[in-house]
C-alpha cells in the first residue's frame, strides 16, 4: 500500500489518503514510489500479469507492474494507468521508478535480453533494463527501451534516477574493472553507472 501525507500550514503532516493496486494480490510489492507535482507512479515489482493478458492475469510472477495516480483539484487521487514492460517475463522484476512530469522511467534490474538479441532475446538472465514512458494527453506510451552498452547476465542494469533531459542507471552486478574498459569482466559486481541524454 502507499499512504500519502500532505504537510498543513502549521507544520503538521496529516494522512491525505491510502492508496491500493487495483489488482491487488499477495506478494505484489506494490509500494516503490516517485511522485512529481500531481502524478505519482508506484512500482510493484511482485505483480505477475504479462504483457498482454490484463490486470486479472497472473501467469508471469514477479514480472512487474507500475501503476500511476493523478490528483485532482478536490484532493482525490485517482488511478490513472496500469503500466507493463511490452516484454514483460515472469520475474523481470520491473518497478523501480523515477518521475518528473510527463516522462516515467521504469527499471526491470531481472529482465534479461542482450544488446543485440532484442526485446524478446532471454539469454542474458538478470542483465536488466530501463523503459521510458512519455504522457500525452493522459495516455502513456512506451518509448524503446534502454540497456547498457556492454549488458551481460547478473548486472542488474535498472536502478535509476531522472532528471531534466538526462537519466543515470546503476547496474551494481556489472564486472568491469576502473582500467579494463567495458568488455573486461575481472571484477564482479564491481558495479557501473549509465548516463543517458
Amino acid at each position: 500500500a502507499v499512504y500519502v501525507f500532505e504537510r498543513d500550514n502549521d507544520g503538521d503532516w496529516l494522512q491525505q489518503t491510502y492508496l491500493k493496486a487495483s489488482n491487488a494480490d499477495a506478494g505484489d510489492q506494490f509500494g516503490l514510489v516517485a511522485l512529481s507535482a500531481d502524478t505519482l507512479a508506484v512500482g510493484a515489482v511482485g505483480e505477475g500479469s504479462s504483457a498482454a493478458g490484463g490486470e486479472g492475469d497472473n501467469t508471469a510472477p514477479s514480472a512487474g507492474a507500475v501503476y500511476v495516480f493523478v490528483r485532482y483539484h478536490d484532493g482525490d487521487w485517482l488511478q490513472q494507468s496500469f503500466l507493463k514492460a511490452a516484454n514483460a517475463d515472469a520475474g523481470d522484476l520491473f518497478g523501480l521508478v523515477t518521475l518528473s512530469g510527463d516522462t516515467l522511467v521504469v527499471g526491470a534490474v531481472d529482465e534479461s535480453s542482450t544488446v543485440v538479441g532484442g526485446e524478446a532475446d532471454n539469454t542474458a538472465p538478470a542483465a536488466g533494463a530501463a523503459y521510458v514512458f512519455l504522457r500525452n494527453n493522459g495516455v502513456w506510451v512506451q518509448q524503446p527501451y534502454l540497456k547498457a552498452s556492454n549488458a551481460d547476465a547478473n548486472d542488474q542494469f535498472g536502478w535509476v534516477g531522472f532528471s531534466g533531459d538526462t537519466l543515470i542507471s546503476g547496474a551494481f552486478g556489472e564486472g568491469s574493472t576502473a582500467a579494463g574498459g567495458e568488455n573486461d569482466n575481472t571484477a564482479p559486481a564491481a558495479g557501473a553507472g549509465y548516463v543517458f541524454h
